[in-house]
C-alpha cells in the first residue's frame, strides 16, 4: 500500500508542478475519481469476500478450500469487469460535459480513463490472488511485486511527463502498464512458491460450483467496504459541479489523506485475517483479543495523523501544487481534513474486523445509512445553502464514517463469536458434501462412457 500511496503523491506532484497545473490535476483527479468510484473500489471491496472465506478456511487448515475459493473469485471478477469496461468507455465523456466540465478536461480524463481500463482486468485478476495470499498470512509475494512495479511506475512516470511532456496520458500509460506487471510478477511469484501446489485447475468442476453464495456474500461485501473503502471519494463527485480549482484541489486533499491511510488500510487486513483465522480455528478468546487490539491501534494512528497534519499544515499544503488559488481552496478545508483523519483509522480497521466475522450483510446496512442518509445530505446542504465549499464535503464524510463506526462497534459487541465459528465449519461441510457429489457425478459419467465404449 505504500508504494501505491508514493505512486499516487508522486504523479500529483509531477503534474502539478508543470505548466497549466490547474487543467492537468483537474484532469488527473477527474479521471482518478471516475475509476476509484466505478472500478477499483468495486473489486477491490467485491473479493473482500475471500478475506472471510480463505481466512476461516485457512483456519480449519483445509487448503484445497482456499484454492477453490480464489478460482471461483477469479470467474465472478471477470465477470464483473466486462460491463465496467463497456459502461466507462461508452458514457464516460458524455456524463462528464453533462456536468458541465469544461472540454479539454473532459477529453483528457476520458483518454486517462479508457486507457486505465485495458490494464484493469489484470489489477482484478491479481487482486483476488493478493487476498487469496493474504487470508494465508502470506505478504512478501505481494511486497516483491508491488516494489518491482513501484521502480517501473516511478522511472516511467518522469520519463513519460518530464522528457516526453506526455502530460495524464504519460500517466495513464504507465498506470495500465503497472496493472500487467503486477499480475505477471504475481504469478511468477506464486509459480515459484508453497502455494503453487494447492492451486486448482479452473477445469475442475469444483472451481464453477457454489458460485451463487459465494457472489452473495460478494456483494454483501461491496454493499459494506464501498463506501467505507472509498467514502471520500464518493463526496468528491460533488465537486464535478463546482469549479475545476475546487476538482484539483479535492484531488490534492485526496493525496493527503492516501499517504496516511496506508496504515490503517494494511491493519484492517491484516486483523480481517487474524480475526477470521480465530473464527475458522473456534479460537474464541484469541479472536476477541486481535478486535480489541485492532481497535486500540486504530485510535493511537488517528491521533498520530491529526497530530502531523496539525504541525506541518503550512509544508504539506505547499507540496503538491504550486497554483495559489487551487492551494487555498485546500486551505479551507484542512481543519475538518484533519478530523477526518482523526476517525478513519478506527473505521477502516472496523471494516476488517467485521469482515473477519462475516458480519458484512448487516454492516453494509449501516454504512448505506451512514451515507445516504445522514452524510451526503449533509454535504449537500453545506455545500450548497450555506457555501460550504471543500469543507463541507469533508463535514459530511467524518459524520458519515463516526455513525459508521458507533453502530458496527455495537454490532460487534453484540456478536455470538461462538455461533460465527460454528457457521464457519458448517460451511466447510457443505462443501465436502457438495465436491463429493460432484466426485460421484464424475465418476458415473465416466463409467458410462467405458460402458458405451465397451459395446
Amino acid at each position: 500500500m505504500l508504494c501505491q500511496t508514493v505512486q499516487l503523491v508522486t504523479n500529483t506532484a509531477l503534474l502539478g508542478h508543470q505548466e497549466n497545473p490547474k487543467d492537468l490535476l483537474a484532469a488527473l483527479g477527474l479521471g482518478t475519481l471516475t475509476i476509484n468510484i466505478a472500478a477499483f473500489s468495486v473489486v477491490y471491496t467485491f473479493n473482500n469476500s475471500l478475506m472471510t472465506l480463505v481466512s476461516q478456511a485457512f483456519g480449519l487448515k483445509d487448503y484445497r478450500l482456499s484454492a477453490l475459493y480464489v478460482n471461483r473469485q477469479v470467474i465472478l471478477a471477470i465477470l464483473l469487469y466486462l460491463p465496467q469496461a463497456l459502461l466507462l468507455f461508452r458514457f464516460s465523456e458524455p456524463i462528464f460535459l453533462s456536468l458541465g466540465i469544461p472540454n479539454d478536461i473532459a477529453f483528457t480524463a476520458t483518454t486517462y480513463v479508457k486507457v486505465v481500463m485495458i490494464g484493469h482486468l489484470f489489477l482484478n485478476i491479481s487482486n483476488c490472488y493478493q487476498k487469496y495470499l493474504s487470508a494465508q498470512r502470506e505478504v512478501r509475494l505481494q511486497m516483491g511485486s508491488y516494489l518491482i512495479e513501484f521502480v517501473f511506475h516511478i522511472v516511467l512516470a518522469f520519463v513519460l511527463t518530464t522528457k516526453y511532456q506526455m502530460g495524464v496520458l504519460g500517466i495513464a500509460l504507465v498506470t495500465c502498464l503497472d496493472y500487467v506487471l503486477r499480475f505477471v510478477v504475481l504469478q511468477l511469484f506464486i509459480y515459484h512458491s508453497r502455494f503453487q501446489e494447492n492451486l486448482i485447475s479452473y477445469f475442475d468442476p469444483d472451481s464453477w460450483t457454489n458460485l451463487g453464495p459465494q457472489l452473495l456474500l460478494s456483494l454483501k461485501s461491496l454493499l459494506m467496504g464501498y463506501w467505507l473503502h472509498r467514502s471520500y471519494q464518493m463526496f468528491s463527485v460533488i465537486t464535478l459541479f463546482m469549479s475545476s480549482d475546487v476538482i484539483a484541489a479535492q484531488h490534492i486533499c485526496i493525496s493527503i489523506i492516501s499517504i496516511f491511510h496506508v496504515i490503517p488500510i494494511s491493519l484492517s487486513m491484516a486483523f480481517s485475517v487474524l480475526v477470521g483465522n480465530m473464527i475458522g480455528a473456534s479460537q474464541i478468546k484469541e479472536a476477541k483479543a486481535y478486535v480489541k487490539f485492532g481497535l486500540t491501534s486504530g485510535i493511537l494512528w488517528g491521533i498520530f495523523c491529526a497530530l502531523v497534519l496539525t504541525l506541518f499544515r503550512p509544508q504539506i499544503i505547499a507540496t503538491f501544487s504550486k497554483s495559489e488559488s487551487v492551494n487555498a481552496d485546500v486551505a479551507q478545508s484542512y481543519h475538518m481534513l484533519t478530523a477526518y483523519l482523526l476517525v478513519e483509522p478506527m473505521s477502516k480497521i472496523m471494516t476488517g474486523i467485521v469482515t473477519g466475522l462475516g458480519k458484512q450483510g448487516v454492516a453494509s446496512i449501516f454504512t448505506l445509512i451512514g451515507y445516504w442518509v445522514i452524510g451526503i445530505p449533509l454535504t449537500l446542504i453545506s455545500v450548497f445553502n450555506y457555501q460550504g465549499g471543500l469543507y463541507g464535503i469533508w463535514l459530511g464524510a467524518s459524520v458519515s464514517i463516526l455513525f459508521i463506526f458507533s453502530a458496527c462497534y455495537v454490532m460487534m459487541k453484540r456478536s455470538n463469536y461462538e455461533l460465527l465459528a460454528k457457521q464457519a465449519r458448517e460451511r466447510r461441510q457443505r462443501e465436502i458434501h457438495q465436491n463429493n457429489k460432484n466426485d460421484q457425478n464424475s465418476n458415473l459419467a465416466n463409467l458410462q462412457v467405458r460402458m458405451i465404449s465397451s459395446l
